[in-house]
């Protein structure tokens, strides 16, 4: 910095004297030090005093060297003492930072100078500090005094800090006495004495904290403390203070090499002050039927992607709960606006719900070469946090899998194959435990491949054998295996209309016929059986609507029916009616539904159905899930902004079979430039938690 300025008073120096005393050497000479050294000089009007040593640039100054620039209007450069003045308003900036003030003077040998009436405005803090004397004590280090720091925009911005003095370094920290929290024109809070980064860089700091109360927990107050540990590592600390339950504290640490390359570890633990469960309190028992007598409480998850070389991924996933009833006491995610990251949104990969009576951990490390085969060794744990007795649970603690896709044969061109093979090691804590082994080889053989038409013959082995031991050590082995034989034929048809649209049919059918065969009981899941005894013919009717945009279709929507007609004719004769849906009729609304309809009852055996809607001031994702005499889920996700700045949302997961609320919260939110404050209001079983969240804009939340 000090070479800077150096340069641009010398330059300003050379050009003021040589434009009062014209010597063609000189101005040759300028002319090679401009070109050499990159800096560039422009006034309507340049003079020097010889005897005062003194250059005098006026109207319209305009100073560039190394990226940053100075207007203004007056610049006098006093050569003896080495120093700069400004004399009029003037505007310096680099990079997107901006300084402007009345005058200024610098000392071109220190980089140390004062500014008079200064602002200063740091490019994506959106930091503005003012005050009445802003002295640069260093390159990036200011002494200020009658300071007002905002991220406001406005000559009365809606919140602020005033100072006496303050002492801040840019990227680095800033210390300010008598601190005064200011909303609009009111005084609101005194500080003695405060210290808050001034970065405009991941910021380590102090969050804003969240407020609330709740049936359960009673008052509470979550204050994140968050540290920025290099440009791609990051971790926030959680203190989360509950009046009735004790303090919670919490961890996360997330890394980001590269896109493919990433991992987030999250950990709340808390030593309860409630001991144990009140089995003859209604409120705890609704949260599960299960008793509960450990006092340290926690949640342990977390994943990562990792690629380790060409063709080479490591994905891990860790869910671990202390009981069955954490997630329902403790989940912070109902409130709206949590600061811990979403794992299933940023890894896009779908863990188990609150409600679910399972958590899954799991590692995989695969080598996947495209067209070729795909290989992969894994483990995988599924918790049962009510810790059951017995437990039973089959644990595939091992796993190594290779996938071979579809593709020719070398020597039979015209023949293609496909393989699984898997190797396993079961687990079951007061069960069986045991070896896995499974081969599923597939061929086909395109009889007649035309453009509208195909005939395609396929046949399917699986082969699974089991050796495994009881809670005796008795050793035993059980051998089971299938196959499946069919015929695919279909025709493909189209129609394209002059408006850009085009139509696909493609009917089919297919006949398939396949035997089961297993010798003794059912060890383990198998997936065989779905296989038992197939012999059948289906037909297939796959419908798009497509539309061209520019040079590319882009599918807008599908309609699939598939109907079998079962052969063996002791067992019922048309299967259940498959229907699957989709509509993309724009970038604003989506809907999938999938239908099973029964003939026997003439009634839907199940569906899924979700509808996206994201419009400008609408965001909005309905679910419905029906399984027949077992269960309806409703669950409807609903943000509005019916004007700039303030917006509201629900959401709601309901069961309609039985008539019960699952949960439920909303939360009304009003955002201006620089702040944001939110209300928002759960529901849990009975339970039911209020929070409140302010947050100040551009300081990182920082308190």
């Amino acid at each position: 910095m000090k070479k800077r300025w150096y340069k641009i008073i010398f330059l300003t120096s050379f050009v003021l004297f040589f434009s009062y005393i014209r010597c063609p050497v000189a101005e040759t000479h300028i002319k090679e030090l401009i070109k050499k050294k990159d800096i560039h000089i422009t006034s309507d009007y340049m003079e020097y005093d010889e005897d005062k040593k003194r250059f005098l640039a006026k109207g319209d100054v305009k100073i560039s060297i190394d990226g940053y620039t100075i207007e203004t209007d007056m610049v006098i450069y006093d050569q003896s003492k080495g120093e700069i003045r400004i004399l009029r308003g003037f505007l310096y900036e680099k990079e997107g930072d901006q300084i402007m003030g009345r005058r200024a003077i610098f000392n071109i040998n220190t980089m140390e100078g004062k500014i008079e009436d200064g602002k200063i405005l740091l490019k994506g803090s959106d930091f503005y500090l003012s005050g009445s004397i802003i002295e640069k004590t260093g390159p990036n280090s200011y002494m200020i005094e009658d300071c007002k720091i905002t991220t406001c925009s406005g000559d009365r911005p809606d919140w602020s800090f005033s100072a006496k003095k303050v002492e801040l370094t840019i990227e680095g920290y800033g210390k300010a006495k008598g601190a005064t929290f200011w909303i609009k024109d009111l005084p609101l809070l005194y500080i003695p004495y405060t210290v808050f980064p001034v970065k405009t860089k991941r910021q380590s700091g102090i969050l804003f904290p969240r407020f609330g109360i709740s049936d359960r927990n009673g008052i509470e107050t979550e204050i994140p403390i968050f540290w920025a540990i290099r440009a791609n590592m990051d971790a926030t600390f959680y203190e989360r203070y509950m009046k009735d339950r004790g303090l919670m504290q919490g961890m996360e640490f997330r890394y980001l090499l590269n896109d493919r390359s990433k991992g987030s570890i999250l950990l709340d633990i808390l030593s309860d002050r409630v001991k144990e469960k009140r089995i003859y309190d209604e409120m705890d028992m609704a949260l599960s039927p299960y008793a509960r007598t450990n006092r340290v409480r926690y949640w342990l998850r977390g994943k990562i992607d990792q690629d380790i070389a060409k063709n080479m991924k490591l994905r891990a996933d860790l869910d671990i709960l202390s009981d069955q009833d954490y997630l329902r006491e403790f989940n912070t995610s109902l409130f709206g606006n949590d600061p811990r990251e979403d794992l299933d949104l940023s890894f896009n990969r779908y863990s188990y719900d609150s409600l679910s009576e399972f958590r899954r951990s799991s590692l995989r490390l695969s080598y996947d070469n495209q067209d070729l085969f795909c290989i992969y060794i894994g483990s995988s744990y599924l918790q049962r946090p009510e810790s059951p007795s017995p437990e039973t649970t089959t644990q595939p603690l091992y796993e190594t899998a290779l996938h071979i896709p579809l593709r020719p044969f070398s020597i039979l061109p015209h023949l293609d194959y496909s393989l699984i093979a898997k190797a396993q090691y079961n687990w079951e804590r007061d069960g069986e435990k045991g070896e896995r082994i499974l081969l599923s080889p597939k061929f086909s053989y395109p009889i007649l491949s035309l453009p509208y038409i195909e005939l395609e013959p396929f046949l399917e082995f699986n082969i699974l054998n089991d050796w495994y031991s009881d809670e005796s050590g008795k050793r035993d082995e059980e051998l089971g295996s299938s196959f499946r034989l069919g015929l695919n034929s279909g025709i493909h048809l189209q129609k394209i209309y002059s408006q850009g649209y085009r139509h696909k049919i493609s009917p089919s059918i297919r006949y398939e016929v396949g035997d089961y065969h297993r010798e003794g009981g059912n060890t383990w899941y198998d997936p065989l059986r779905e296989d038992n005894n197939i012999h059948c013919i289906s037909l297939l009717i796959r419908q798009t609507l497509d539309h061209k945009l520019k040079d590319r279709y882009h599918q807008i929507a599908t309609l699939w029916l598939e109907q079998a007609y079962n052969l063996n004719h002791d067992e019922t004769e048309f299967l259940p009616l498959s229907i699957i849906l989709t509509l993309n009729t724009s970038k604003y609304v989506s809907i999938y539904s999938k239908t099973l309809y029964d003939h026997d009852t003439d009634r839907v055996k199940w569906t899924f159905t979700s509808i996206d809607i994201s419009l400008p001031q609408i965001e909005a994702d309905l679910t419905y899930h029906y399984r027949r005499e077992e269960s309806k889920d409703l669950s409807l996700d609903l943000t509005i902004e019916p004007l700039s700045g303030i917006s509201a949302g629900m959401n709601i997961r309901k069961e309609l079979y039985w008539d019960e609320d699952l949960s439920s919260s909303y939360f009304i939110r009003y955002e201006s430039q620089c702040w944001a404050v939110q209300i928002s209001w759960s529901k849990l079983d009975d339970a039911k938690s209020v929070m409140f969240n302010f947050d100040l804009r551009g300081l990182g939340s920082i308190l």
